[in-house]
């Protein structure tokens, strides 16, 4: 690790210890924080007593950014994205450093059901819910004791509502490049049950040409009960996306709208056909989830179970709670499964095919969570789970015996925090992490329907490590500022590259690999400042992220910028209007699958949002904004020697309605 990450982390941790002694000072006009109520502990929890870094955003801060999607809602809250296709159906997500893993890192959550898929293709965040959204949790740093895989980066919870009361809300808008979007949804009790509708439609042509995606999607919500409460939601969706394919360097600064695939290749029947009509995807989805919850005066029991066809997969949630507020006891389990069906062909047409694997996997975990709090302000927390999965495999390709393979593995992840509150108008936490990944589905066969020089990956092992956190959160004159000092120690980071077992050096296979080890260390600034007519925010991260021992020991993690920030201004001079000033920085990084950091870096590049709101009658408001405001030329990823332009200028414009 470089000497000036140890005196970085140490600056950290000497500001958090001066926090502590300019809040025993500052009794003039201090903030208090927030009493916020989080899903940390998988129950309700007070933040306070939360030894984590959260950010949340409730439903008045999605409806004043308007944002057209779970994506745009994200980036504002400092979680950064990168797209090979500029469509947000394949953004890929990033928090902390994971670079090119981050989606199989970070676990998104809808009501608690887990949305990631069990294979490497990214979330599909179209089909994600938004006109019910009440609020959106982002928690940064390994939860992989609370949640199991896919958490050793962080969750974003994201949480729907089915109010009491009768209401709707409403989005429709246009925008550049021949976008549409058009939300909706509305909720009434119906005696004693409550139902909630939403429907939803996007649609773009895109920036660059064979970029269009589009979008249509529908969900329906009964959910009843006092002391036990129950919820049932079922919802599907259609989603076609088109891919337009890398550029060369020329191509990116000459003519960045182009597609990569603009040649033409010759059909069995004569005919030429542009190679773009076979990059894109459509994608059906349907999906269930079903949850029950029980409260007593002291214990707490909680049980949800979804469904989703895209293949297959399922799972279920059980846990329990003894005790209150400041002291309790989690008993807690996971099980799924998921199946995945991959074809291979000879020709881009798709008319021979050439193999085919069926892939089913299982997962068990069981944690135990506590809580205890203490005098002065004083919480500790500490979690320990055990989780098992296991793989079946099918794999047919001409010129190999048939393989039916197996493999499973075991792991263990803990947690262990304490949070101290000395006074209302401060929080200081510090946690350790044991955390684990294991490999996706292609990860182990079938790659994203290539063959692989090994039919099944036996060798591939799941990453681990050790992590931890530091921070500190201070309410002073009007103002809220948090600062958090993190690193993790991963062992067997899994990337695509040479198989170190390959019998012949001079032509080693290419397989997801176990490359060596890494470390992952930064610090994170964050600032919040609300008033009468203003309010603002801002997120900093300082990132150090690199391998450790191997072929590629000293090497920089690719895909991982340096620097990272975020901020928002908003000036509110009337009560019926407002206007918003959005900033995202990205710093330089080196570009994909670069583990040995010789090839061209991917430049930094910053972008400008600007969007107005006025009110033109109860509860309804017609926004504009500008989209990439100094039209800055950038690529959203350059992997490979492929460059991926980013979208120039663009204006929206629309009404969103509350009601």
């Amino acid at each position: 690790m470089p000497s000036d990450l140890h005196r970085l982390t140490a600056a950290g941790l000497c500001w958090i210890s001066g926090a502590a002694l300019l809040a025993a000072q500052a009794d003039e006009d201090p903030l208090l924080l927030e009493p916020l109520q989080v899903t940390v502990g998988r129950f309700d929890a007070q933040l306070a007593l939360v030894p984590a870094t959260i950010d949340v955003a409730d439903r008045d801060l999605l409806r004043a950014a308007a944002a057209a999607n779970v994506a745009e809602a994200l980036e504002d809250m400092g979680v950064l994205f990168r797209s090979f296709t500029g469509s947000p159906a394949q953004a890929s997500i990033d928090m902390r450093g994971f670079g090119e893993t981050g989606n199989l890192n970070v676990l998104v959550l809808v009501d608690g059901r887990r949305i990631n898929a069990p294979d490497m293709s990214g979330i599909n965040w179209l089909d994600l819910p938004l006109a019910s959204v009440d609020r959106i949790e982002v928690i940064r740093g390994a939860q992989s004791a609370l949640y199991g895989n896919n958490a050793a980066g962080g969750v974003i919870s994201i949480t729907t509502r089915v109010p009491d009361a009768p209401g709707a809300v409403a989005l429709a808008g246009v925008s550049s490049w021949g976008g549409r979007v058009a939300r909706a949804g509305a909720w009434s009790p119906v005696g004693s049950v409550r139902v909630r509708g939403e429907a939803g439609y996007e649609k773009s042509d895109g920036y660059r040409d064979n970029r269009a995606y589009e979008m249509a999607a529908a969900s329906a919500t009964l959910a009843g009960g006092s002391a036990v409460q129950w919820r049932i939601t079922a919802g599907g969706s259609d989603t076609s996306t088109r891919y337009p394919g890398p550029l060369s360097h020329a191509d990116f600064i000459e003519i960045p709208r182009r597609s990569g695939y603009s040649a033409e290749i010759l059909m069995p029947d004569g005919r030429w056909v542009s190679m773009k009509e076979f990059y894109g995807s459509e994608t059906q989805t349907l999906s269930t989830t079903a949850s029950v919850d029980a409260r007593r005066a002291d214990w707490e029991a909680h049980a949800d179970a979804g469904f989703r066809r895209r293949d297959l997969s399922w799972n279920l949630g059980p846990r329990l709670r003894w005790g209150g507020a400041e002291r309790s006891l989690t008993l807690g389990g996971d099980l799924e499964y998921d199946t995945l069906s991959f074809q291979r062909y000879a020709q881009m047409e798709r008319t021979d095919q050439t193999g085919d694997a069926e892939l089913d996997r299982w997962t068990a975990g069981a944690y135990l969570h506590g809580l205890a709090g203490a005098s002065g302000g004083l919480s500790l927390t500490g979690t320990l789970r055990g989780q098992w999965h296991g793989l079946d495999a099918d794999i047919r390709e001409p010129g190999r015996d048939a393989v039916a393979a197996s493999s499973s593995g075991s792991d263990i992840a803990a947690s262990a925090g304490a949070t101290w509150s000395p006074r209302e108008s401060l929080r200081l936490w510090l946690r350790g992490d044991r955390f684990f990944r294991y490999p996706a589905l292609d990860e182990v066969a079938a790659f994203q329907g290539y063959a692989l020089p090994q039919t099944f990956n036996h060798n591939l092992k799941s990453e681990r490590g050790w992590g931890a956190e530091a921070g500190a959160e201070l309410g002073i004159h009007g103002a809220v500022l948090r600062l958090t000092a993190f690193a993790q120690d991963v062992e067997r980071l899994i990337a695509f590259g040479p198989d170190p077992a390959s019998p012949d050096p001079d032509y080693p296979d290419y397989l997801n690999v176990n490359i060596g080890d890494g470390y992952r260390a930064g610090l994170e600034a964050a600032l919040q400042f609300r008033s009468r007519h203003w309010s603002a925010g801002l997120l900093y991260t300082l990132l150090y992220a690199g391998l450790t021992g191997g072929e590629f020991d000293g090497r920089d993690l690719y895909l991982v910028p340096r620097h990272q920030a975020s901020a928002q201004v908003t000036w509110m001079p009337m009560e019926r209007g407002s206007l918003r000033l959005s900033v995202r920085h990205t710093g330089s990084q080196w570009q994909g699958n670069d583990l040995g950091n010789e090839r061209q870096r991917m430049p930094a590049y910053t972008v400008a949002d600007v969007l107005a709101r006025i009110a033109v009658g109860r509860g309804l408001h017609v926004y504009a904004g500008v989209d990439n405001v100094l039209d800055r030329r950038y690529a959203a990823l350059l992997y490979s020697g492929g460059w991926y332009p980013a979208a120039a200028r663009a204006y929206r414009v629309g009404l969103q309605w509350d009601f």
